[in-house]
């Protein structure tokens, strides 16, 4: 009989707004583009899958069950600052995604330790108006750090309308910032 192995299903659509936009420089190493500009970020949307443990038949080839879990983050950029068609992709600049990371642990102090983890996903996927990244949380320490914060940031929105979206599933705007 396989063993069966664990899997928490845990969905959230988190909206975060920067206290100012986030002001993030290309510097046209990528290979979609050549641009160098600054871009305006004015908004980012977090949305959170499953946390999944590999099963114990794989287990002796790793150190130990290794819970996973995936977030992928959508960086939107305003129309006056870039423009896919006319500037290309800021897909694997370089200089663009070191900004993002320094201003989100900047922006979002309670989240600046995922902050270096956070990359780009893969060129299919970016969007006409945001830049698709993704970061996974490799141990369940980690996925417990993560929800807490957003479970606290859900608590502490100003107003129960936001807490009940969040609970549909829905975005909500949520500001994490230093606990008290």
């Amino acid at each position: 009989m396989p063993e069966q192995r664990t899997t928490i299903t845990e969905f959230r659509f988190i909206t975060l707004k920067p206290k100012t936009p986030m002001i993030c420089s290309t510097s046209g190493d990528g290979y979609w583009s050549r641009q160098k500009r600054a871009v305006t970020t004015p908004k980012i949307e977090m949305e959170v899958g499953e946390v999944k443990e590999t099963p114990r038949l794989f287990a002796s080839r790793l150190p130990r069950e290794c819970p996973q879990m995936h977030i992928h983050i959508k960086a939107y950029f305003t129309k006056k600052t870039w423009s896919n068609g006319e500037h290309g992709l800021i897909y694997t600049d370089s200089q663009w995604l070191k900004d993002f990371r320094k201003q989100f642990a900047s922006q979002f102090p309670t989240l600046a330790w995922i902050a270096n983890v956070i990359d780009y996903t893969e060129q299919g996927m970016q969007g006409a108006n945001y830049v698709s990244l993704e970061l996974s949380l490799p141990n369940m320490e980690s996925i417990k750090r993560f929800l807490e914060i957003t479970d606290t940031a859900q608590r502490q929105s100003n107003t129960d309308e936001a807490f009940d979206k969040i609970r549909r599933g829905e975005s909500a705007v949520i500001r994490l910032t230093k606990p008290r």
